[in-house]
């Protein structure tokens, strides 16, 4: 994958920052609204040189500030999402393209091993698949390590002692969602596989089509089909 996004280089490095500074955006954005409410909380009322005015004005200015932060977090998230979908779609066809060729290269017995069902999916859905991982999984996974990050930073700057708290919960939550996280990807190879058997004997019996409706055999390919793909 590293080799195949090489080209897409550039615009990986763009999207990078782009999600940074989107990320960055949302944390800040109620650090303003605090400081609106400090404002609004903290007057001093023998301060004669404070009229209400002029904390409504300062209130305003923060809110203002923090519309403006939220939309331009909002402008870099779409930006953000649009080169990651096209940096996806490129990696992937350049992977299907390398994977097709690579296929009409093997040996005859490769063919007699894994039917044309088998390879139409692995050409189809697996790369499909691959595609989602590229273009939203791991975008999530980095938002959710800079966002952690930055969440604790902030968290130890407001008080040390609740920042404990939080992280000690996280660590038990991390704990108890591990064995979660290896189960459902033992779950998701084995539906591919699967998919990819169905598939198989999905295009064995539109190939042979005539043959099928010769020996009436619709029902024993439904059944075939509906043992792997589920009914």
């Amino acid at each position: 994958l590293i080799s195949m996004a090489g080209p897409e280089l550039p615009m990986l490095i763009v999207s990078i920052l782009l999600m940074i500074l989107a990320e960055s955006t949302n944390l800040v954005v109620p650090l303003i609204v605090a400081r609106a409410y400090d404002v609004l909380v903290t007057e001093d009322v023998d301060d004669t040189t404070k009229t209400t005015t002029s904390v409504m004005s300062e209130i305003n200015s923060y809110m203002a500030l923090a519309l403006t932060v939220y939309a331009a977090g909002i402008v870099l998230g779409f930006l953000r999402a649009s080169f990651l979908g096209i940096i996806g779609e490129r990696m992937v066809a350049r992977l299907r393209y390398q994977l097709y060729a690579s296929i009409l290269r093997q040996e005859i017995a490769f063919f007699d091993e894994h039917k044309s069902g088998e390879l139409v999916s692995r050409l189809g859905s697996d790369t499909t698949l691959l595609q989602q991982v590229i273009a939203m999984n791991i975008p999530e996974a980095l938002v959710g390590v800079i966002k952690t990050i930055v969440s604790i930073a902030l968290m130890f700057w407001i008080s040390p002692k609740l920042a404990g708290v939080s992280i000690g919960s996280v660590f038990l939550i991390f704990t108890l969602a591990a064995p979660l996280g290896k189960l459902l990807g033992r779950l998701s190879k084995e539906y591919q596989d699967v998919l990819g058997l169905a598939q198989t004997y999905s295009t064995e019996a539109f190939g042979g089509m005539r043959t099928v409706q010769a020996f009436t055999a619709e029902d024993k390919e439904t059944r075939r089909f509906g043992t792997r793909i589920g009914n």
